[in-house]
């Protein structure tokens, strides 16, 4: 499989899963879901790392289970809230759901702050490329995708 598709594939997931040796399951929403097979085990460990999280099983259960519930007013307005003052994590803890589906709503809101990245955390991205991005995003307090695409920008 070409990587540039797996990339793509992947960047549209909600989830992925360890299926067996040379097999992964990508989880597009709750609907669609791509088995792939054949699979290298350093593609394989390419895969976990670019979607930037492991899962167990149990954990993407619990996932996929939230993902089908729907977002009440109560939970919007409490985003809404507390968006600005918690991290994704706290928000994630305090919604029962997943830091991704909290991140997509901020998103689809429009309630995300464009913070320009300060000397110290591109400094400190720098010194931490061994990281992994979630590792990374923790830290920061910044998204995963932002933890990427400054990474992309810093490396150019």
């Amino acid at each position: 499989m070409n990587l540039e598709i797996l990339k793509e594939y992947l960047d549209d997931a909600i989830d992925i899963e360890n299926m067996s040796e040379n097999r992964l399951l990508i989880i597009l929403d709750d609907k669609k879901k791509i088995i792939i097979n054949n699979l290298t085990p350093s593609i394989k460990e390419f895969c976990f790392e670019y979607f930037g999280r492991r899962f167990s099983s149990l954990e993407s259960m619990r996932r996929r289970e939230k993902i089908i519930k729907e977002w009440s007013r109560e939970e919007i307005n409490f985003l809404k809230a507390n968006c600005f003052s918690m991290s994704l994590k706290e928000l994630s803890l305090n919604l029962e759901r997943s830091e991704y589906q909290i991140d997509q709503m901020i998103r689809r809101l429009d309630l995300f702050l464009r913070r320009p990245w300060t000397k110290a955390e591109e400094n400190f991205l720098l010194e931490n490329l061994h990281l992994k991005p979630l590792q990374l995003a923790n830290k920061l307090k910044r998204s995963i995708s932002s933890i990427k695409s400054k990474k992309r920008s810093l490396l150019k």
